[in-house]
């Protein structure tokens, strides 16, 4: 361990090549998701528990990319005082689910 050798020319050389692209790479990457925009955005309620996200970017150059993520939440349980986070709707579909048994009544 004491005995420490000096790295050759062509390794420090290497070494930095190396290191000057990764931080190039991310200065690239960095650049690029920063020029991307939201076009739009919309949300739509398929069932009280149940959406489509939709958003669009503006890539640059005429280009645009679309996403799509449909998102489903599960209740399995609810207190009465949990009413005021969900819509008159959603809170509707939770009655019918504790009639039917599917959804657990805390209170």
């Amino acid at each position: 361990m004491l005995s420490i050798k000096n790295m050759k020319l062509s390794n420090k050389i290497l070494s930095g090549a190396v290191c000057t692209t990764i931080i190039a790479c991310g200065i690239v990457a960095t650049t690029y998701v920063s020029g991307m925009n939201i076009i739009s955005y919309e949300e739509k309620w398929i069932t009280p528990f149940e959406s489509v996200i939709t958003t669009e970017y503006n890539l640059g150059d005429g280009f645009t990319a679309k996403s799509t993520t449909t998102s489903v939440t599960t209740i399995s349980s609810v207190r009465h005082s949990d009413e005021r986070m969900f819509s008159s709707e959603q809170w509707n579909a939770i009655l019918n689910g504790i009639a039917d048994g599917s959804i657990v009544w805390e209170d």
